[in-house]
């Protein structure tokens, strides 16, 4: 049922994963899924607030809504909490699967930093890109390959920082789910407007560097590292979260739209 997970997540943007899954698992087809869908948050919804499943669905809610990248089949693989107020205009990385099978991943979430417009969100332009036959590294100054898998130019991201005990991640823009075949690795892209659109983690107790802060970006340090990414930032290709079917590799931040 991934392509009417897919379909009900550009619908039903703030319902949870596990909901939207057992909908498509339910039903043939997309209407069903809409109807059983429908028909769940409205008994959802005449439940008393005092009662025990109105508090396990608030922390379903909460759980998936800290993702960073959502798998087809309720899976879910997230990064940890940000631990800086350190962002970019955006960032490459990569997803290695290890599996003997192909996984979709039907969603990608990501937040603004604290750096952006004093604190308080505003619309961005926000974009996804795919490389399909490899790993991004090295082929970053390479449009020809990347595919645009979404862009939305006015998407108001959450802002997020250290101090979020429980941040919420926005789902950023993709028209179709991105297969990443067994033993394969496919690059991503988050691109944004704003110097501070993406918050990015850095190494455990050492957060402190940001593009916005570096002379390129109109700040006056100039103090990157020799590979050209922020000091204390993770490893190129460093792994920064795994399942047993997938990885998240770093890859660089990114320059301006345009």
């Amino acid at each position: 049922p991934a392509e009417i997970v897919f379909e009900l997540r550009q619908m039903f943007p703030m319902v949870p994963p596990a909901l939207l899954l057992g909908a498509a698992q339910a039903s043939s087809s997309l209407d069903q899924a809409i109807t059983f869908l429908t028909s769940a948050q409205a008994a959802s919804s005449s439940t008393p607030p005092s009662s025990s499943s109105s508090g396990s669905s608030a922390m379903t809610v909460q759980d998936t809504e800290r993702a960073d990248v959502e798998l087809a089949g309720n899976r879910v693989l997230q990064t940890r909490r940000v631990n800086a107020g350190c962002g970019a205009f955006g960032l490459f990385f990569d997803l290695e699967n290890s599996a003997e099978r192909d996984v979709l991943v039907t969603g990608v979430r990501t937040a603004a930093s604290a750096g952006l417009n004093f604190g308080e969100t505003k619309p961005l332009t926000v974009q996804l890109w795919c490389r399909e036959a490899g790993t991004g590294l090295g082929r970053e100054g390479m449009p020809g390959e990347w595919k645009m898998m979404g862009e939305d130019k006015a998407l108001e991201l959450p802002v997020v920082s250290w101090a979020d005990y429980q941040p919420s991640y926005a789902i950023v823009p993709q028209s179709e789910p991105i297969r990443v075949p067994a033993g394969k690795t496919v690059g991503l892209c988050i691109r944004t407007s704003n110097v501070a659109g993406v918050a990015i983690l850095m190494q455990p107790g050492k957060g402190g560097d940001s593009d916005m802060m570096d002379a390129d970006f109109g700040g006056g340090d100039t103090d990157d590292g020799s590979a050209g990414v922020p000091l204390k930032a993770f490893d190129l290709g460093a792994t920064i979260a795994q399942d047993e079917c997938l990885a998240i590799t770093c890859g660089y931040t990114t320059l301006n739209l345009g």
